[in-house]
């Protein structure tokens, strides 16, 4: 070996033993200033008379789930969509039931402790976490249908399909980014093996997908890249939309606002029939009167859904059917405005 092998060999290792920590420490610091969120399935259950627990369903009869959102970013972040992977079918869910934060009431005569704050229900601060309920009815059904056709399709029982990895959580960000539950080994294989997964072991049967997928590939890239930049687009424009949208609803809450009354967004989004922003709101006035009402926030029109008095009459389902029926009213509306 001469002696500039030696130096070649020398310089590799030392490039090497410095390169590589300059490396992981570059992908930690930069992994670091990420989004990161821990997203978990949750299955509810009830406790038995015997001690024991059985897992809570719904009115459609399919087991309650539910979405755990961790923010483990050194910022806070907003959760603008959030879903579920059943096996092959990918549900969103129409409508998010984010819990509100509470304050201290500074009206030390009110029989109500505490008041809904300021903040977004949607925002998850740092270190913090938000649970995601499924309460829309339309939510549920699919839901069920979706447990239903897998679990006849598998030969399991619905109880076994919902705790299986089949099962995943989906929360999507405001910037984009999509986390899951699935971990991320199980993702790769599934990847891997759900496209063979009705091929056998032979040639012919594993060489004839190959073979037209390859010939898609090669006569479609160019129709596909294009569509993938349509969509990319229009993705962007209906996030700009939303964004804007959110914002008027934010800053119609605080302006209807005062020191008694206390608006509260339900829900808000863009409606492409109208080119006009939707909005669903609470509001708890003096006397617990609490009022349910969609707004058109560019135009100012309004329509009032329901009313009803927390200390009197708003129990035995009145305020749920309230919410139902704001929901109903909000969908209708973004498909065709208030009339």
């Amino acid at each position: 070996m001469t002696e500039l092998e030696k130096e070649t060999i020398v310089a590799c290792v030392a490039a090497a033993v410095t390169g590589i920590p300059a490396a992981l420490l570059f992908w930690w610091t930069w992994r670091r200033d990420q989004e990161r969120l821990k997203v978990l399935k949750i299955i509810d259950y009830w406790p038995t008379l015997d001690n024991g627990q059985v897992m809570a369903k719904d009115e459609t009869g399919a087991p309650t789930l539910g979405i755990l959102v961790r923010n483990r970013s050194l910022f806070p972040v907003r959760v603008s969509a959030a879903g579920f992977r059943l096996d092959r079918t990918y549900i969103r869910l129409e409508n998010l039931y984010l819990p509100l934060r509470l304050k201290k009431n500074p009206d030390p005569g009110s029989n109500r402790p505490n008041i809904p704050d300021d903040s977004d229900p949607s925002e998850i601060r740092t270190g913090e976490s938000l649970r995601i309920n499924v309460r829309g009815q339309v939510d549920k059904a699919a839901i069920s249908q979706a447990i239903t056709e897998a679990c006849q399709r598998l030969n399991v029982s619905a109880e076994d399909f919902v705790q299986s990895r089949r099962v995943a959580a989906l929360v999507a960000l405001e910037t984009g980014r999509e986390f899951t539950s699935m971990p991320f080994g199980k993702r790769i294989w599934r990847s891997m093996s759900e496209p063979l997964a009705h091929t056998n072991s032979t040639i012919k049967k594993i060489a004839i997908p190959l073979l037209f997928l390859l010939l898609g590939a090669i006569l479609g890239g160019g129709s596909v890249e294009y569509g993938h930049r349509r969509l990319d687009i229009r993705s962007k424009a209906r996030f700009e939309q939303r964004s804007r949208c959110k914002s008027l609803a934010d800053a119609y809450a605080r302006q209807n606002s005062t020191d008694n009354d206390y608006v509260t967004l339900r829900m808000v989004d863009f409606s492409e029939a109208q080119n006009s922003c939707i909005a669903g709101f609470n509001e708890w006035t003096v006397g617990d009167w609490r009022d349910w009402e969609l707004v058109d926030l560019l135009t100012g029109k309004s329509a009032p859904i329901g009313s009803c008095n927390e200390s009197k009459n708003c129990g035995e389902g009145r305020n749920i059917k309230f919410d139902h029926d704001l929901e109903t009213a909000f969908k209708q509306a973004v498909a065709g405005g208030i009339k």
